[in-house]
């Protein structure tokens, strides 16, 4: 059976490694429990930080306030010159019931303070201004001016890390690999491990720019619908599906690749054929269309069954299959 002096002890750090362990199986079992922990711990909390302000000797002050506030006795002279009587006279109403009655009720609204349970989340409606807070794991939250924004106040006993905005909120999130951080909006979420991102949202519109690390965007009711953002990336959600705001990369120009000259086929077709192949008056120098023919290694046959891909090639056999004059190559149209 764990009593409130156990958990106290807890709380204190004093109990004893059998005694934690005790503790924290029990908080473990059962909804009941844990909330009874969470209510001794704001107790603790609480009665913690009242230690840091003045205390004061009551008697003493009350005293010292009477002495301060009293009113000078009144002297009452009688007829006779030789007897003279000092007479105290009291108010109807007494000043010191009166302060009695104001304490007890500043003695109240302080136990109210001090004994009303803790808020269990942190939540910002309309931010004033920027503003930023710092989460119990660690996370970072910059909420910016007019944003709205909601969360635990502690994710110690949390399976997740869950967080609820509207506006624009930028989140430097702690590494957790244990838990992961969700940031809720009207229509779509964010899932993380540890990152840091920007989201924004209006109504059912939502867009989220990632700094660093890996993000996770999909749609709370069809959580199939999603995106993963890199490093850089900037995706908007606007009801009906993601649309995706990065800037397309330039498309890299490819660089040309050198075509051979008609001239240089024409060269190396003299020179490889050993003179047997000859070319017409019309077939000089002069001529520079492109055909792109890989001619390097090849037969003469080769290297004229790719220029007639490439070129109307007129020319003419003379019996020798090695023996070819060659009257006209022209270009085809591309």
């Amino acid at each position: 059976m764990i009593e409130e002096k156990d958990i106290l002890s807890y709380l204190d750090g004093n109990a004893s490694p059998e005694l934690r362990n005790k503790i924290d199986s029990w908080i473990d079992e059962s909804p009941m429990n844990k909330e009874e922990f969470e209510f001794t711990k704001i107790m603790w909390e609480e009665s913690t930080a009242c230690n840091d302000y003045v205390r004061f000797d009551v008697d003493d002050e009350w005293a010292a306030f009477e002495k301060m506030v009293a009113p000078a006795p009144l002297k009452v002279v009688t007829s006779k010159k030789e007897e003279t009587k000092v007479i105290t006279l009291e108010n109807r109403h007494s000043w010191r019931s009166g302060l009695s009655v104001a304490a007890s009720i500043a003695v109240l609204i302080a136990a109210t303070w001090f004994l009303w349970p803790q808020s269990e989340y942190i939540e910002i409606v309309d931010a004033p201004s920027d503003m930023e807070i710092r989460l119990e794991d660690g996370s970072k939250v910059s909420i910016k001016e007019g944003a709205s924004f909601k969360a635990l106040r502690s994710f110690k006993y949390a399976k997740e890390r869950n967080a609820e905005i509207a506006g624009e909120v930028v989140f430097d999130v702690a590494k957790d690999p244990d838990r992961k951080f969700f940031v809720k909006t009207e229509e779509t979420a964010v899932e993380v491990l540890g990152t840091i991102f920007s989201i924004k949202s209006e109504g059912v519109e939502a867009e989220v720019a990632n700094e660093e690390g890996l993000v996770k965007f999909f749609v709370i009711e069809d959580a199939s619908q999603f995106v993963n953002l890199k490093e850089g990336d900037r995706i908007k959600y606007d009801g009906s599906g993601f649309i995706d705001l990065n800037e397309p990369e330039p498309e890299p120009i490819p660089e040309p690749e050198p075509i051979p000259l008609v001239k240089e086929i024409l060269d190396y077709m003299r020179t490889s054929s050993n003179g047997r192949v000859k070319f017409g008056s019309g077939i000089n120098e002069n001529i520079l269309s492109e055909l792109d023919i890989d001619y390097e290694g090849k037969t003469v046959r080769q290297i004229i069954r790719l220029m007639q891909e490439k070129a109307i090639v007129v020319y003419l056999d003379k019996g020798c299959p090695d023996c070819i004059e060659f009257v006209e190559i022209i270009p085809k149209k591309r």
